[in-house]
């Protein structure tokens, strides 16, 4: 990872009011070779939390490092901060094998992390493309995240899962529907409160009903609905 001494960098620090002192100390850190010094190192960018930081955090994951795991925390970081400077890394991450390192893992948690970006339209596409992945859990992963941008435009992308014969693929569609608030969401967890064959199913729609028709019913749009 020493290559993240890098021009680009370095030609961020010279524009920021960011110490350099204090920020070279840190990069000297993620040049280590020891994975705890590494890792306390990424902590630190988490928790400044600036755009220096976060194109280090960017640099990290992009590094082929031996313990994946950091490069997991640091994704999860960058969707922590929440700077759009990080979607293009995570939508790389998503859609490039030579990225993720063979790691399923790495892809997951960049598609969960996508999920704090869902607003932007790059990342509504991106998101769409991926839910034709072989991978189970990628696609579970993509279908939360798209409910955790709280998107109302995404719930009809989501229905259609809620038929899907995966049980894992369903539960995750009516949880990602649940999270949007919308009288449009809240129609198919109706259906799948009083049609779903699978009683945990059933159940988990049953409550996030209440819980949709609390916060729409507080936002005067249940009972604009209802009439």
């Amino acid at each position: 990872m020493r290559f993240l001494v890098s021009l680009g960098i370095m030609g961020i620090l010279a524009v920021s009011p960011v110490s350099a002192q204090d920020f070279s100390s840190i990069l000297k850190d993620l040049g280590s070779r020891d994975p705890q010094v590494v890792s306390a190192a990424v902590e630190k960018l988490g928790e400044r939390g600036d755009d220096v930081a976060v194109m280090a955090l960017i640099r990290v994951i992009e590094a082929p490092v031996e313990d994946w795991k950091i490069q997991i925390r640091a994704i999860n970081l960058l969707a922590e901060i929440g700077n759009p400077l990080a979607v293009d890394i995570l939508i790389n991450v998503m859609n490039d094998p030579f990225l993720t390192n063979e790691c399923p893992a790495l892809k997951w948690n960049a598609v969960r992390a996508l999920g704090r970006f869902g607003d932007e339209k790059r990342v509504v596409s991106a998101l769409i493309y991926r839910l034709d992945d072989r991978d189970l859990y990628v696609k579970e992963a993509v279908i939360q995240s798209m409910g955790e941008s709280g998107n109302p435009e995404l719930v009809p992308v989501i229905a259609p899962f809620l038929r899907d014969r995966s049980f894992a693929i369903r539960l995750s569609a009516v949880k990602a529907l649940g999270r949007i608030d919308g009288p449009s969401a809240l129609s198919f967890i109706e259906a799948v409160a009083r049609e779903e064959k699978d009683q945990l199913i059933r159940h988990e729609a049953s409550k996030l009903l209440k819980s949709l028709k609390t916060r729409l019913s507080s936002a005067g749009l249940f009972f604009l609905r209802q009439s």
